[in-house]
C-alpha cells in the first residue's frame, strides 16, 4: 500500500513539475513581448485560440516537434552513412 501511495505521489510531483516549467516558459515569452503583445493577440485570434497562453503554447510545441524531428533525420542520416561505409568494401 505504501509503495503504490509513494509511485503515485512521485508521479504527481514529476507531472506538476513538467506542467509548471511548461507553463514558465509561455509566460515568459508572453512578457518578452512588450510591443508585439497587440500584434500577436490578433494573430491568436485570426487563428481560432481562446487566449494568447494557448496560441504560444501551441508555438512553442510546433518548435520542439520540428527540433525532435531534425534529430531524429539527422540520427537516421548518421545510421545510414555508418551502414553504407561499412558495406562498401568487403574484402576487410
Amino acid at each position: 500500500m505504501f509503495i503504490c501511495t509513494y509511485f503515485f505521489i512521485a508521479n504527481y510531483i514529476n507531472y506538476f513539475y513538467i506542467f509548471t516549467m511548461k507553463n514558465l516558459e509561455v509566460t515568459k515569452i508572453i512578457e518578452n513581448l512588450k510591443g508585439r503583445r497587440p500584434y500577436e493577440e490578433k494573430r491568436a485570434v485570426k487563428f481560432g485560440f481562446t487566449s494568447l497562453y494557448e496560441y504560444i503554447e501551441s508555438k512553442v510545441l510546433q518548435k520542439q516537434s520540428v527540433v525532435d524531428n531534425t534529430k531524429k533525420l539527422k540520427d537516421q542520416a548518421t545510421s545510414n552513412e555508418s551502414k553504407s561505409k561499412s558495406k562498401s568494401c568487403n574484402c576487410c
